[in-house]
């Protein structure tokens, strides 16, 4: 945990110390129109994307934390042909996995990632009268593949 001294005597706390950047667009259409008997009904229909980076946060280069370049929400996974035995790995000292590190100038063709920004639809229907009011209202993300087509 970086920015706390181990002698400090707890964890470090969870904090804004980051620094990111978010770029994206939406568009958003709305209709509303009332009756003469005061029936009223609004309609509002939106898309939009967006991507979140993160400019600087601390020095780890690991896919399972956060760190400099990192797009929110990214997937990581491990290309495989077959079932890995433990001396596909490398192993520290004691025989364990070591965890995935990344370089600043490439990323090793064995491990694969995803794009994880995808349009996000929106739609809200409203009725209101003198006495009640029913909406709804439904989202959803387009495109987002839950597994690697093989590519």
């Amino acid at each position: 945990m970086e920015g706390v001294p181990l002698t400090f005597g707890i964890g470090a706390p969870q904090g804004n110390f980051g620094s990111l950047q978010t770029n994206g667009w939406e568009l958003t259409v709305d209709f509303n129109h009332r009756f003469a008997n005061g029936l009223g009904i609004n309609v509002r229909g939106n898309i939009a994307d967006a991507k979140t980076r993160i400019k600087q946060y601390g020095s780890s280069t690991q896919v399972n934390s956060n760190y400099n370049g990192k797009d929110i929400g990214e997937i990581w996974g491990y290309r495989t042909d077959r079932l890995y035995q433990l001396s596909d790995f490398e192993l520290d000292a004691n025989g364990k996995p070591q965890l995935i590190t990344l370089t600043a100038n490439e990323v090793p063709s064995k491990y694969v990632g995803q794009k994880a920004y995808k349009l996000k639809p929106g739609l809200m229907v409203r009725n209101q009268c003198t006495r009640h009011s029913f909406k709804i209202l439904l989202t959803s993300i387009l495109g987002r593949e839950m597994l690697n087509s093989g590519t």
